[in-house]
């Protein structure tokens, strides 16, 4: 079993609700939050996102740019 699921998206990743868009051309390679679920964060690298899962009852947190236990965690659902 995989500990990580990783997708791959090739320019603007939005959400269903289109409120949120992640355009990685335009933004410096590193690791962003994904304001819409605390388990996943999104990776940019020379213009392609990657989506990650935090494993297990992780969450991602912005502060330490890893995945953390909740009570570490900065993250903040956008609703």
């Amino acid at each position: 079993m995989p500990l990580y699921t990783i997708f791959v998206f090739s320019g603007i990743i939005e959400t269903g609700n289109n409120n949120f868009c992640l355009a990685c051309e335009e933004l410096v390679n590193g690791l962003y939050a994904n304001p819409y679920n605390c388990k996943t964060f999104y990776q940019c690298s020379n213009g392609v996102a990657y989506l990650f899962d935090c494993p297990d009852d992780l969450q991602w947190s912005s502060n330490n740019k890893r995945c953390d236990w909740p009570v570490n965690s900065d993250c903040g659902i956008i609703e």
